[in-house]
């Protein structure tokens, strides 16, 4: 069936070139006028009987090389334009997308099950995203009985990786595991731009109430417009962990079902951490296709 979305997103990338179309349908509208018999007869044949008597322009006569020279002009015009039938995100904006970590500093991201510990390898695959998304805008809000900005939005690789590197469970006021405090601090990073950007949960699971405060954040209101990707760090079990991996019992595994049911519900993808980098770079995909589909307001 025809796609509606081919009108709406049908544009030219250099319209300019459009106005070479005026030079040339003038030529074509003059040289059909001279072609035609009527206006070759007209000082010969009385008026009246001008339309009796002359038959009409055949093809033959508009198949001469100055009509097809005219013809070709036109579509050349046409194809200078550049029509392009999907929307693209210019180059220069594509980093400005938000980009927000939101992570998860509660006693359970110490557990051993994925070396060194879940808050470790937590860090280590925020600095391969950094480093595969060059130059994004980034932010980091951490939580667990409470929820702070670490790091404000900032293009600065270094601050980032600094602020990265100094995140510890032990340097949280107070102990819990409340998600949805961090809520307010994502409304305050993304104030200042009318950017899609994308929410980068890392967590090992999270509470029924705090699931519900999510969906409602990311189904309701401007925050909608956001893509929450749920990073789930951990495994469900001690059979799940590799061998030598962990040194104590898993006492707090990871939800892996709460987890996918919260991305379902905000329509994002859940994503579990990987030995090697196929979840960085799935992630890394997703923050760009997620800004590219949604586009900005700002199109070439």
């Amino acid at each position: 069936m025809f796609d509606a979305g081919f009108i709406d997103n049908f544009h030219f990338l250099r319209p300019w070139w459009l106005l070479a179309c005026i030079p040339a349908l003038t030529a074509a509208l003059y040289v059909m006028r001279g072609a035609h018999p009527l206006h070759l007869w007209t000082g010969f044949i009385s008026p009246n009987l001008l339309p009796h008597l002359v038959s009409g322009i055949g093809l033959a006569k508009f198949l001469r090389p100055t009509t097809m020279l005219i013809f070709v002009a036109l579509l050349s015009s046409v194809a200078m334009a550049g029509p392009a039938w999907r929307q693209s995100v210019s180059p220069f904006i594509q980093d400005q997308a938000p980009l927000v970590f939101v992570v998860d500093l509660s006693h359970s991201m110490d557990q051993t099950d994925i070396a060194p510990t879940r808050l470790e390898r937590a860090k280590q695959k925020m600095n391969d995203i950094l480093a595969a998304r060059e130059s994004v805008l980034a932010a980091v809000v951490v939580y667990a009985g409470s929820a702070h900005i670490a790091s404000p939005l900032t293009n600065d690789a270094d601050v980032l990786l600094n602020m990265v590197g100094a995140l510890s469970t032990q340097a949280m006021p107070r102990r819990g595991k409340f998600v949805e405090k961090s809520l307010p601090k994502l409304d305050a990073l993304f104030a200042p731009t009318t950017l899609a950007g994308t929410v980068l949960l890392l967590t090992d699971g999270v509470s029924k109430p705090s699931a519900q405060a999510i969906e409602t954040y990311c189904t309701v209101g401007p925050s909608a417009r956001h893509q929450w990707i749920i990073y789930g760090i951990g495994h469900t079990s001690d059979l799940e962990r590799p061998t030598g991996e962990g040194d104590t019992q898993l006492s707090l595994p990871l939800e892996r079902t709460s987890l996918e049911n919260l991305a379902a519900a905000c329509s994002g993808p859940y994503v579990e951490v990987s030995i090697e980098n196929e979840d960085v770079t799935t992630i890394a995909a997703y923050v760009k296709s997620h800004f590219e589909s949604a586009g900005g307001e700002e199109r070439p």
